[in-house]
């Protein structure tokens, strides 16, 4: 199996409808009163926030990738002879 790259809004978005599983799960054994309105607004929430996550994430590694690309085009590949 092949590494692949970190995605935090996949991770987030998962964690959120886990949540929401859990809660279903509670509701049915009597522990909690999972209402649809409250299970709306959590998967609104966690859908934002993913979405957030995924966006800051792109900017940070873009931003990561363009320094390195400009530190490795601005070192020179050979050294310079400066006595000719």
């Amino acid at each position: 199996m092949e590494r692949h790259k970190f995605d935090p809004m996949a991770l987030i978005a998962g964690a959120i409808f886990m949540a929401i599983a859990v809660m279903y799960l509670l509701d049915a054994h009597g522990s909690v009163d999972a209402r649809p309105g409250v299970t709306l607004a959590l998967a609104v929430i966690g859908v934002g926030a993913s979405g957030l996550a995924g966006a800051v994430w792109a900017m940070v590694s873009r931003r990561k990738r363009r320094t390195a690309e400009f530190t490795a085009s601005d070192t020179p590949s050979a050294p310079v002879d400066l006595t000719k």
